[in-house]
């Protein structure tokens, strides 16, 4: 009977283990993703300009990815979007934001999707000042 018990208990265990693997597994995306480079052209933009925004992620994504894109300082966004997406087989996108005709001192700006995050801030400056 010990043996019995014994057997079972092991044949048991083995099998959790085995199985382990696939369960885990089942929660993991095929792409993973995530931002990388967060960058803002011009890098010292002027109250009121459009720029130029490049979300990069750390790999191609084989199905559209969609990144938010969030500010500490939404106030000196006159125009931020909080969502774009990276194209099926691109690795990076571009969009188009406007700097806040009364912004002063820092912008910032990230990009977050899978649990990865990028993100730049920059000095804004009224011309002449």
């Amino acid at each position: 009977m010990f043996n019995t018990r014994f057997v079972r208990f092991v044949a048991g265990f083995v099998a959790v283990f085995a199985l382990l693997p696939l369960a885990t597994a089942k929660h993991l995306r095929r792409d993973q993703a995530t931002p990388v480079v967060f960058s803002v052209n011009p890098i010292l933009p002027q109250p009121g300009q459009q720029v130029t925004i490049e979300v990069d992620l750390s790999e191609v994504t084989s199905q559209d990815q969609v990144v938010t894109i969030s500010t500490d300082t939404p106030g000196n966004w006159s125009y931020l979007p909080t969502q774009v997406t990276v194209p099926a087989g691109q690795s990076s996108v571009t969009f188009q934001a406007r700097v806040a005709s009364c912004a002063f001192g820092l912008i910032d700006g990230s990009a977050s999707c899978n649990g990865g995050c990028a993100s730049e801030a920059c000095a804004v400056f009224p011309i002449g000042d």
